[in-house]
């Protein structure tokens, strides 16, 4: 069975009750290929938005996985946020990146107090499942299963009960609140950094004006929406781009075809000039029985 599958079964019998794990929003993850670090998955799931304190603009949160190189090892979860005109990346491991984001992604947008353990739980039961549906049609990128730890099944349980009880919550009176008592659970300590975390350079701190903007679901689509749109718009552009450097270069070979023409022409101008009509007759014969032999050589 492949390792992923496997791995995702183990986690489904410590879990116990695995209708619990349905309440997740495992439909919403937003993922997208990643090739700029080889050593973590292919693919990249959506945490949220932080708006950068230099540009004052929202940019994208990526989690990424960093599978277990050796037995018994944990898994790394690096948060990473984008320029989107640079597409330089910053890292968020050395803060609790879910206390200093400016937005959640609907997949992560637990509906109590935000902590890191419980969206660390999140992404990693998001990305076996996702590893899972991918098994399905080639070989794995999990080859060393993760450890299914206490720590990460009780915190899987504390957030899936957070959206379970949100939606119990809608059905009755909007006065009714819970009272979240598990918001102490923390994330797996990384036992096999891959490499050194770097100092933030997000801000930490959005104004009460961008944060009220960036909370409503509704928002947080528009923003998604907004911010898909301008990924489409800068592949057109590079497509365009792309498309006036081929302009060009056709251009520049047909320019540099014409002039080799012109001198061909010349040449063959040079060789003809001053013979008669006859030798040049004979000349084009012996040519063309020259080209032949040549051919059948």
């Amino acid at each position: 069975m492949p390792v992923a599958k496997t791995n995702l079964a183990q986690l489904y019998t410590e879990i116990g009750d695995v209708s619990l794990l349905d309440h997740a929003p495992y439909d919403q993850i937003v993922t997208a290929s990643q090739y700029y670090d080889p050593r973590a998955i292919s693919f990249k799931i959506r945490f949220g938005y932080i708006v950068d304190k230099y540009s004052k603009r929202p940019q994208e949160i990526w989690v990424l996985f960093y599978p277990p190189t050796k037995e018994g090892r944990h898994p790394e979860m690096q948060f990473h946020s984008f320029d989107p005109d640079t597409n330089a990346f910053t890292k968020h491991d050395d803060s609790n990146i879910s206390t200093t984001v400016s937005a959640l992604a609907s997949a992560f947008n637990n509906p109590k107090k935000a902590a890191k353990g419980k969206h660390v739980a999140l992404a990693k039961y998001y990305y076996l499942k996702a590893l899972v549906s991918r098994e399905a049609g080639g070989a794995s990128e999990l080859e060393i299963p993760i450890p299914i730890t206490r720590t990460f099944v009780d915190s899987l349980r504390v957030v899936c009960r957070e959206f379970e009880e949100a939606k119990e919550r809608s059905s009755r009176s909007p006065s009714v609140t819970l009272v979240d008592d598990h918001d102490s659970v923390l994330s797996d300590p990384p036992e096999d950094l891959l490499e050194p975390t770097q100092p933030v350079k997000a801000s930490s701190m959005v104004t009460a004006e961008v944060s009220s903007n960036l909370t409503p679901d509704v928002n947080i689509q528009r923003l998604e929406t907004l911010l898909a749109v301008c990924d489409d718009e800068r592949e057109l552009q590079a497509s365009n781009s792309a498309l006036d450097t081929e302009k060009k270069a056709l251009e520049q070979r047909c320019r540099v075809n014409k002039e080799k023409q012109a001198e061909l022409n010349a040449r063959r101008e040079l060789v003809l000039k001053g013979m008669s009509l006859m030798d040049a007759f004979k000349l084009g014969g012996q040519m063309e029985r020259e080209e032949k032999r040549r051919k059948l050589a």
